[in-house]
């Protein structure tokens, strides 16, 4: 049948509109069988009445409710209407073509002549009264539907969140599947990414790394995990902060109910870090999947992380190996440089060169691993305790940042608070000592325990972060002042006063 106006037969040409908000199976199939649903009974309505059909548009995973969602194709269609390519809109459902009042006013400003027919309502032409009201109670229904709606997947979701299985994304989080089951290859790059991370290497060099570029740093065992990786991916500043920070890896869940896309792209991650879900007892809920990182290491990179947004900014990258472990003669403070010294925070102390003190510390190192008895640098031989400990000394550091995390945000008193602190900081210290009597690795890393200790040593030369972990564990450096007897131009460096001493292990 034709359709019939005041004027005679006025509708003649069709466009139909295809549209599908989400692909709730995770697969392109289907989207593309509900696409094919929607074209058969659109195409069985333009051949009842009789339209030729002369463009068809098609918006997939896109939503007429979420104005800030665009549909580059609905925006096509109009443009085509308004040039008058076609005399009416076919869409399966109203819900299909717009869900807000909004929109349909937008509509009827752009194209006062606009004409859609739908599967529900049939054809509606908005030149006249009753088919604005028509319009309208569909659009306001609609409206309502899609609220409600959400409001029902909002409760669900807090709701899996507080059991431990948070609503499936639409991406996979990098290192599991869609399933939240472990991928090796990426897990063991998220590991050394936090690695590196926590012990003080800046993000632009692990960015450089994790898209194969050249770096100020070895990052040696990133780049190993890294060339084990099936494929590159191209990564951004964004989307490191993300891996650096999300509560997924350590176990945890994060629960937002309101979007965050309006703030600032770099605080989307420590918005996150901070909406841990937590039971009605106010204890964090695990996820029931595998962490891949402990809780001690996420937070200490969450921590360095938001320091950065503060405007604390690190530097990144420890310039000079003895900062923070040589230790001034008179009152035992850790040494900081300073216009190439070494210096105390305490004036009049200390302030020596630093470069002859570090040849010096580097030579006197390097002589003793190049001599047989090495075995008697290395801790006493495990009992096999030693990996429990680890375990243990992560879980109470993880226990120690979680109890200050409750006291910033309230969720503990002060009382409470240092009951907790006191209690954990001894169970720790227990750990310690423990460990100090049991341990059997090798704390440098393979240094002393490789065929070639001073070459390995030697290797590390521009790594200033391995050698200050290496010089504190083999040596204690102390540096006594020393006062100059001669003029400016005249003085050479004396070494007095610069006493180095191996540790007892």
């Amino acid at each position: 049948m034709d359709y019939y106006g005041e004027q005679g037969p006025t509708i003649k040409r069709a466009a139909i509109y295809l549209r599908i908000s989400q692909e709730r199976s995770g697969t392109k199939t289907y989207a593309s069988d509900a696409i094919e649903r929607q074209r058969e009974d659109c195409m069985s309505m333009c051949e009842w009445y009789r339209w030729e059909i002369v463009a068809t548009y098609v918006d997939k995973a896109k939503s007429a409710y979420d104005e800030s969602h665009e549909r580059p194709e609905f925006e096509r269609m109009l443009a085509d209407y308004r040039a008058g390519k076609f005399d009416i809109i076919v869409g399966w459902k109203l819900d299909r073509i717009l869900r807000r009042v909004g929109s349909l006013v937008d509509m009827v400003r752009e194209a006062p002549d606009m004409r859609f027919c739908t599967e529900d309502l049939g054809i509606i032409d908005l030149t006249n009264p009753d088919g604005k009201r028509r319009a309208i109670d569909a659009a306001n229904n609609a409206e309502f539907e899609s609220a409600r709606k959400g409001e029902r997947e909002r409760r669900a979701n807090r709701q899996h969140a507080e059991q431990g299985r948070p609503k499936r994304a639409p991406k996979r989080c990098w290192g599991y599947t869609v399933d939240r089951e472990i991928v090796p290859e990426e897990a063991a790059v998220v590991r050394e990414l936090y690695a590196a991370r926590v012990a003080g290497y800046p993000l632009h060099d692990l960015l450089r790394a994790m898209n194969g570029e050249e770096t100020v740093n070895p990052l040696t065992e990133l780049k190993r995990a890294i060339s084990r990786l099936p494929e590159t991916q191209k990564w951004t500043y964004t989307r490191l902060r993300y891996c650096l920070a999300n509560p997924k890896y350590a176990g945890f869940i994060a629960h937002i109910e309101e979007p965050i896309g309006s703030g600032p792209r770099r605080q989307r991650a420590a918005i996150v870090a901070d909406a841990l879900v937590r039971d009605r007892d106010g204890n964090l809920v695990r996820g029931n999947w595998e962490p891949i990182v402990d809780e001690a290491t996420w937070r200490k990179s969450v921590s360095m992380m938001k320091k950065n947004l503060r405007g604390q900014r690190q530097t990144g990258k420890r310039r000079y190996f003895g900062t923070g472990i040589f230790r001034c003669g008179v009152c035992g403070r850790p040494l900081y440089v300073a216009d190439s010294s070494y210096r105390c925070s305490q004036k009049g102390h200390v302030s020596r060169l630093r470069e002859p003190i570090d040849r010096l510390v580097l030579a006197t190192i390097r002589e003793r691993l190049g001599r047989e008895d090495l075995a008697t640098l290395l801790p006493r031989q495990d009992t096999g305790r030693l990996a429990e400990i680890a375990d243990e000394l992560r879980a109470v550091d993880g226990d120690l940042a979680r109890i200050r995390d409750d006291y910033t945000k309230k969720h503990i008193d002060g009382e409470f608070y240092h009951e907790l602190h006191d209690g954990y900081v001894a169970q720790r210290d227990a750990l310690l000592t423990e460990r100090d009597a049991l341990t059997g690795t090798d704390p440098t890393g393979g240094v002393l325990t490789c065929d070639d200790p001073v070459a390995a040593f030697d290797a590390l030369a521009d790594d200033p972060v391995r050698l200050h972990s290496i010089v504190d564990y083999l040596v204690t450096v102390t540096i006594h002042p020393f006062h100059r007897n001669r003029k400016r131009g005249q003085r050479t460096f004396n070494f007095e006063g610069i006493d180095i001493e191996w540790k007892e292990h």
